[in-house]
């Protein structure tokens, strides 16, 4: 059993695969509805895990990163939103994008979408290598528009600093005050050159059409405190990367197989892929992680 959902959820082969592999090296017969079995089997036994699991992330972890991508289910469009800190990760499977992890606390590091600002009580951290893209399509767009590649430079001199420093109080930093203050500088210089510009023609009514350079550069400066954050709390990462990687093997089986079949096949799957994806962080060896009991996977994973 562990072989079969190891197969499916690390090496992300179709249940059919490993039918024809367990019959071919190891001269074990199976149907795929065994196989699928297999895997329902395990997920069930897993659950108590995954409860503890969502609980440590989401309530109890005081920074976790958060991210949301469209999946397929038997057809029809579902969104994936995932929850990952350094040593652990959960998913969650909705057919409604606004319907996020519930009793979020602590910091929430993410891409700017808007819903997770309606999350109470929490502070927020943006995801850097999302500006740094941004402010690069910017350079393309208007080589003129020197402040996108001023602000390149200073984000990823940032960034060098924090790895030095692990972070810190501005008061106490001169050249963290430098670097805070330049990046008020060049948004300000930004902010003033467009609205120099003669506006956009708009086709219809309505609020006044910014150029995509002066709505990064307003967004920016509204968002400073999160858009930094990472530089005053050594928890903060620079990036949302964690949870983007956490998701990335979820697509991955979905573009093997097209989309899956049933709400149940992909909620199996993503309990599986939190137990595996969790105990890669871990450094855990997998077939005894996936052999272990729920209680002796909660010790492993320093949930009780």
């Amino acid at each position: 059993m562990a072989m079969v959902c190891i197969l499916h959820t690390e090496i992300q082969l179709p249940v059919n695969k490993i039918v024809r592999i367990l019959e071919l090296f190891l001269k074990i017969r199976i149907s795929e509805g065994t196989g699928t079995a297999m895997c329902r089997t395990m997920a069930q036994r897993l659950e108590p895990v995954v409860e503890k699991l969502e609980q440590k992330v989401c309530q109890d972890s005081k920074v976790k990163n958060l991210d949301e991508t469209g999946f397929r289910v038997n057809g029809r469009l579902h969104w994936l939103h995932v929850a990952a800190t350094w040593c652990l990760t959960v998913y969650r499977i909705s057919e409604k994008r606004g319907e996020m992890f519930p009793k979020l606390w602590g910091c929430l590091v993410h891409d700017h979408w808007k819903p997770y600002y309606k999350v109470e009580g929490v502070k927020h951290a943006l995801c850097n290598a999302h500006h740094l893209r941004e402010l690069q399509l910017v350079s393309d767009l208007n080589p003129k528009e020197k402040w996108a590649g001023q602000m390149q430079q200073l984000l990823r001199r940032m960034n060098r600093w924090k790895k030095k420093k692990k972070g810190g109080d501005p008061a106490n930093f001169p050249e963290l005050r430098g670097m805070l203050n330049e990046y008020d500088r060049i948004l300000d210089q930004a902010i003033q050159h467009y609205e120099s510009l003669p506006p956009l023609q708009q086709k219809s009514r309505g609020k006044q059409k910014k150029r995509k350079g002066h709505n990064l550069a307003v967004r920016l400066q509204e968002y400073q405190e999160d858009t930094s954050r990472f530089l005053t709390d050594p928890e903060v990462p620079f990036t949302n990367n964690q949870a983007e990687n956490d998701w990335r093997m979820m697509k991955v089986r979905q573009k093997i197989s097209g989309c899956f079949r049933t709400y149940q096949g992909v909620k199996d799957y993503a309990v599986l892929r939190r137990i595996v994806n969790t105990a890669k962080k871990q450094s855990l060896d997998l077939v005894e992680t996936v052999m272990s009991s729920p209680d002796q996977l909660l010790a492993k994973f320093g949930l009780k």
